[in-house]
């Protein structure tokens, strides 16, 4: 595995990891610089009510869990793709928020 493809999944694991730890204290409401940095409410969270809290998290595990699998085996396999894909419903979630929702 090249330089480059470590260095992104060692930020994929530092950003999960965040996100993850971020959304669990938003969850227990402690609201402190560190949980509010880069949040925002969602148009649509009103909809679902509750779930809105819990949504990101099979996509925070996979990432987490992903990238700790591959840079452990030291190898980009069909595991480190699918890591790498699941990044791009982030973005396109953001962009339906805003211009949807």
């Amino acid at each position: 595995m090249s330089k480059t493809t470590r260095l992104i999944f060692i930020f994929l694991l530092t950003a999960s990891f965040y996100h993850t730890i971020r959304d669990i204290l938003q969850i227990i409401e402690v609201h402190n610089w560190f949980t509010d940095i880069l949040s925002y409410k969602h148009n649509w969270c009103n909809a679902l009510g509750p779930f809105c809290n819990y949504y990101l998290f099979p996509w925070e595990i996979l990432t987490f869990t992903g990238s700790i699998f591959v840079l452990k085996i030291n190898r980009f396999s069909l595991l480190g793709k699918l890591v790498l894909y699941a990044q791009i419903i982030v973005p396109i979630s953001w962009i339906l928020n805003w211009t949807v929702g």
